[in-house]
């Protein structure tokens, strides 16, 4: 019984999802004369990502109901007096949350990061919407090992160039050694070239020594890499594990903000663990309802659906502003809603 309501569950919530994606953008749709073959390709492109959503709560719903069936129907009671405890009766549910918890990790790191992308520039073409630009103004940024300290008047994520460089380089005694200044810099794939630049060097001493102008300069030790100036709507959700990883490793060599993305990256890990917790959840309030347990279960899903997301968001918003580290931040909500599942899972009835 439980693979069926799974089934029927997740393919309600997918419709669900759908269907507020569609009514969401059906009137830029129809002012844009969007065609119905390209309106059904943007529901294909979203369809990884309604599945994603879904798991979870149906995972939720279909437990809850199917125990809550049991419970009403006294179909347990043979079962516990065949010797099997409910550690035990549960047990296949919790290695299957498990592996759907893996399973929705690579999901979405394979899957749903393209898929997504994909819808986003779709609607982008059909709706006549301005392209998202990770343009930055006016930062620093240094590099710990080369002694050295850049700022930026503007970057260009589109050309990849830089616009107004200073770069103020120390010596091991933290004397002046060197200062370039820039009108522009672009790219070659290993480091920055600084364009019409005019260098200062001092001596050991602290004098200036040298001033001249070059057309390019090589700035060897400028090798962080163009994603790493973007501005924070670089959002780490878009990005798979292995991007997201190596790029919050340039942004604290750089010296540049990381927190939120140190955050957002471990949320990867605490989104995909949902679904065990809705499993141990779900084994605890399935047998609470002994009258309506369609109607309760569906309930009780979206009520647990939505106080997660809310407390997550809380969290994040937290570690984000500095109030908690980043990794409690992402599994803080992870680690209550276990010891709540473990709590209602002792005082269920057996």
């Amino acid at each position: 019984m439980f693979g069926i309501v799974f089934l029927i569950t997740l393919l309600f919530f997918i419709l669900i999802l759908e269907l507020v994606d569609i009514f969401a953008n059906i009137w830029h749709y129809m002012d844009n004369e969007v065609s119905l073959s390209d309106m059904l390709l943007v529901i294909v492109y979203y369809l990884p990502k309604c599945i994603s959503y879904a798991v979870p709560v149906s995972m939720l719903f279909s437990i809850s109901f199917t125990m809550g069936t049991l419970y009403a129907n006294n179909e347990l009671i043979a079962i516990f007096n065949s010797g099997i405890s409910l550690v035990n009766l549960i047990t296949p549910f919790l290695i299957l949350g498990l592996a759907i918890s893996i399973g929705v990790f690579f999901f979405e790191d394979q899957i749903v990061l393209d898929t997504v992308k994909a819808k986003r520039e779709l609607e982008q073409v059909l709706l006549k919407r301005q392209t998202a630009t990770y343009n930055r103004s006016n930062f620093s940024f240094r590099n710990e090992e080369a002694r050295t300290v850049y700022k930026v008047d503007f970057y260009d994520d589109t050309n990849q160039t830089m616009k107004g460089i200073l770069l103020i380089q120390k010596d091991e005694n933290k004397n002046f050694k060197l200062s370039v200044k820039a009108v522009k810099a672009e790219w070659n794939g290993e480091h920055w070239v600084l364009s019409n630049c005019q260098i200062y060097s001092w001596n050991t001493a602290g004098d200036l020594i040298i001033v001249r102008n070059e057309i390019q300069y090589n700035a060897l030790d400028m090798q962080q890499e163009p994603r790493t100036f973007r501005e924070s709507g670089a959002e780490i959700a878009e990005m798979s594990f292995i991007t997201a990883a190596d790029w919050i490793e340039d942004l604290k060599k750089a010296g540049l903000p990381y927190v939120k993305a140190l955050t957002d990256f471990y949320n990867k890990f605490s989104y995909a663990l949902r679904t065990l917790i809705v499993v141990i959840l779900a084994s605890s309030i399935g047998g609470a309802f002994k009258k309506n347990i369609l109607l309760m279960s569906l309930l009780s899903s979206l009520i647990a659906s939505v106080v997660f997301f809310v407390f997550q968001m809380v969290t994040n918003t937290m570690a984000q502003n500095g109030f908690l580290p980043p990794f409690a931040g992402a599994f803080i909500p992870f680690l209550v809603f276990i010891i709540i599942g473990a709590v209602l899972f002792k005082r269920t009835r057996t």
